[in-house]
């Protein structure tokens, strides 16, 4: 035997074999085509006593016995599906397509609505087949399965939310502010009003029914509980009927800043504006110390240092402080009593006509309150102001009335433009003079 290895070791050349290699034959393809997914046409989540709901029939053929279909439901409130969610199902030997109950209650509350009354929605199936630890999608990225229309009746919500509310003051019944939303997936209202120190409250729904303070600091409570103000001036009570909860602050329309800039004039100082009384926002020439104030006066509340980025309202507060003189971004809360001062070190023009690329710089004024830059400009070029090229902070909106974030503004004709911005008084305005 070891003499014949040998002999095969020192050939030179070895015959080959003919023979075909032994071979497996591949596995048929399923074809996409050999499925059909078709949604129910209505669902009913508030009347259904079982765990799972039928929200589809399929059927297949040739699919390999060695793979199994899967099917994950997609639901979205718009038919781009810009926002979905996805619900698993199993599918029983009948094709029947079943999905959780519960699951699909919740991502219809978090793709559409969580108002309890009737809704359709947009539904699409993804299909998948597994075999063993493999996944592969049938189809491709882009194939989807039962694409349709499906009314769903949701679960009722544990709280009821009306579309009204009112706060009843002082022989007064004001309607209470409320966004064009469903009062389920905005169940925040909010009124101002001008309050007398220990004048009563309480909330009354569009039916009758009444809300007062309860027990724990900032909750309300179904019944006869009334509350009080301590203090007179214009304030804003808002609630939230989801959660059952209010919060009472000061409606001060502006607050001023008065400080070495402006000679402790507020009169003469820039003014920080409100959109929903506790939130305030704007631009500020400051150098050194300062406060804010809530009149153009010094008979109203004013605001000086606590601790960092935290304000005060004692009399014996020290003044703030803006260590750079410059253009600041000031940012108050009044309920939470924080403040936040961002220097603006540049200020520019960004858009079409650079990319959206770094911005083109402008130069400001004495008091950093008037910014000038020379940009050119294609017909149609979008654009906007940046600061500290950072979108962080940024003006957009229309010419008359620059807001922070607002939308872009556009360039009429082609051409080089002189372009002011004007921060002196609110609004905020621009000017685009085509040279």
């Amino acid at each position: 035997m070891a003499a014949l290895w040998l002999g095969f070791a020192a050939c030179d050349e070895v015959e080959k074999s003919d023979a075909l290699p032994q071979t497996n034959p591949q596995e048929a393809i399923f074809d996409a085509a050999n499925l059909t997914v078709t949604p129910a046409g209505a669902v009913d989540l508030a009347n259904l006593e079982a765990a799972e709901v039928q929200v589809a029939q399929a059927a297949v053929t040739g699919m390999p016995e060695s793979s199994t279909l899967t099917l994950s439901m997609q639901i979205s409130k718009a038919e781009d599906f810009a926002d979905k969610a996805s619900v698993a199902t199993s599918i029983d030997a009948e094709g029947h397509v079943m999905a959780s109950r519960a699951k699909l209650n919740e991502a219809y509350k978090q793709a559409v609505t969580r108002d309890p009354a009737k809704g359709s929605v947009y539904v699409r199936f993804v299909a998948e087949a597994v075999s063993g630890t493999q996944v592969v999608r049938i189809g491709n990225a882009d194939t989807y399965y039962g694409a349709g229309q499906m009314d769903v009746t949701p679960e009722s919500e544990a709280q009821v939310i009306e579309n009204t509310y009112y706060l009843v003051y002082g022989g007064d019944k004001l309607q209470m502010i409320h966004s064009d939303k469903s009062p389920y997936d905005d169940p925040v209202f909010k009124v101002s009003f001008e309050a007398v120190a220990n004048q009563p409250w309480h909330i009354e729904s569009g039916a009758g029914l009444t809300y007062g303070p309860g027990a724990e600091e900032g909750t309300l409570e179904a019944g006869s509980a009334t509350g009080a103000i301590a203090e007179d001036g214009p304030h804003s009570i808002e609630i939230n009927m989801r959660d059952l909860t209010y919060k009472v602050s000061l409606a001060i329309q502006q607050l001023y800043t008065p400080g070495g800039s402006n000679g402790w004039s507020q009169p003469r100082s820039q003014v920080l504006t409100t959109t929903d009384y506790i939130h305030y926002t704007g631009f500020a020439h400051l150098n050194g110390e300062f406060k804010f104030t809530s009149a153009p006066n010094w008979n109203g509340i004013n605001y000086g240092f606590a601790a960092e980025g935290e304000l005060s309202t004692a009399g014996d507060a020290a003044n703030l402080n803006a260590a750079v003189n410059g253009l600041y971004w000031c940012e108050v809360n009044l309920v939470d009593m924080t403040f936040k001062l961002t220097l603006i070190n540049s200020l520019g023009a960004i858009g079409g006509f650079n990319g959206w690329g770094a911005q083109e710089p402008m130069s400001p004024s004495a008091d950093f309150l008037t910014w000038t830059g020379t940009v050119k400009m294609a017909a149609g070029d979008e654009w906007k102001i940046r600061c500290n090229d950072d979108w962080g902070i940024n003006l957009g909106g229309s010419l008359d009335n620059m807001v922070s974030g607002g939308d872009n503004l556009k360039a009429d004709e082609e051409g080089t433009y002189v372009i002011v911005l004007n921060l002196t008084a609110v609004p905020y305005t621009c000017t685009a003079t085509k040279q």
